[in-house]
C-alpha cells in the first residue's frame, strides 16, 4: 500500500517583512520548499497559490509563492511577506508569531476576492456570483 504524500504545508516560527521595492502579493519561503520542475507534490511550485493564516488572529491572506533572491535571507522555517500581508495577518515582521502555509484550494480563492480589501476585485467576484446563480436560475427555467 502506498502513502499519500501530503501537501507541502508548514508552519512558519518567523515572519520577516519583505522590502517595499519588491513585488507585491508574493510570499518568499526558502528555496528548499520549492520545486521548480513541478513533480514534487511535497514541495510547493513556483508562483503557486497559498493560504497563510496566522495562528494568534483568525486572519487569512492568499499569495503566490517564490523562493529567496541571492540578497535576500530566508530562513527554513520562516516566510518573507508585504506590507499588506503583514497588516492583513496583524503582525509586524520582526515578533515570534506562528502562521500555517498551505496550498490554496479553489474555495479559499473565491473567500479571498469576496472579502479582498481593494473594493475592485470584491464587487467583481460579487457580480460574478451573482451572473452564476442568475445564469443557473435561468437554465433551470428552460427545463422546466
Amino acid at each position: 500500500m502506498q502513502s499519500k504524500v501530503q501537501p507541502p504545508a508548514f508552519i512558519a516560527s518567523e515572519v520577516k517583512s519583505l522590502p517595499r521595492k519588491g513585488p507585491k502579493g508574493i510570499a518568499r519561503v526558502h528555496n528548499s520548499r520549492i520545486d521548480r520542475s513541478k513533480t514534487d507534490t511535497a514541495r510547493f511550485h513556483r508562483h503557486q497559490a497559498v493560504v497563510i493564516k496566522s495562528r494568534n488572529a483568525s486572519a487569512l491572506v492568499v499569495r503566490s509563492v517564490a523562493g529567496t533572491p541571492d540578497d535576500l535571507f530566508i530562513p527554513l522555517n520562516g516566510i518573507g511577506l508585504d506590507y499588506d500581508a503583514l497588516d492583513a495577518l496583524r503582525v509586524n515582521g520582526t515578533e515570534a508569531v506562528e502562521v500555517e502555509v498551505r496550498p490554496a484550494n479553489s474555495l479559499d480563492l473565491c473567500v479571498a476576492a469576496w472579502k479582498h480589501p481593494d473594493p475592485v476585485v470584491r464587487v467583481s467576484m460579487w457580480f460574478g456570483v451573482f451572473g452564476a446563480v442568475t445564469g443557473l436560475i435561468g437554465v433551470v427555467g428552460m427545463i422546466f
